[in-house]
């Protein structure tokens, strides 16, 4: 429900819905002057999930790709159970997030593994705020381990 406007925030209820906004964002949908809300906690346990915003290459300093640039306000809400393991360049509940986006007041339970051996693909809910985009209240208690090449591990 909801218009997708700041006062009437297009509300996410069910991980099929939030699962849509990945899909949409992935596609090239364009989420900019756009606002998401959760209507509720999430859980996304046994679910397969694909992050919000996608790259397959890193070019000229910058991810290329389709990356989420509008509003999420998590409403204090928690995202629970995401469980992913990905060999790409990101992973995480965010992909990549990019220019005017603001993702808020949320939190995500879970674990968050990349295998990706060029050393790319830290959870996107931390890397995000490195595109100058505004992450606000996300804490992120998650397991999140790296696999880095042999030759540089120290």
């Amino acid at each position: 429900s909801g218009s997708g406007t700041e006062k009437d925030p297009f509300i996410i209820s069910r991980p099929e819905e939030l699962a849509l906004l990945a899909y949409r964002v992935n596609k090239g949908g364009d989420m900019s002057g756009k606002y998401f809300a959760l209507g509720g906690d999430i859980d996304l346990s046994g679910k397969k999930w694909s992050p919000i915003g996608y790259s397959n290459r890193y070019l000229q300093n910058k991810y290329q790709g389709y990356a989420f640039n509008g509003v999420f306000d998590g409403k204090n809400h928690t995202l629970r159970g995401i469980d992913e393991k990905e060999s790409g360049y990101l992973s995480g509940l965010f992909g990549i997030a990019e220019d005017k986006a603001v993702i808020k007041n949320l939190s995500v339970c879970g674990r968050i593994e990349n295998t990706n051996t060029d050393g790319y693909g830290v959870a996107a809910m931390i890397r995000a705020a490195a595109f100058g985009n505004v992450l606000r209240r996300c804490p992120f208690p998650a397991r999140i381990p790296l696999h880095m090449p042999a030759e540089s591990a120290a």
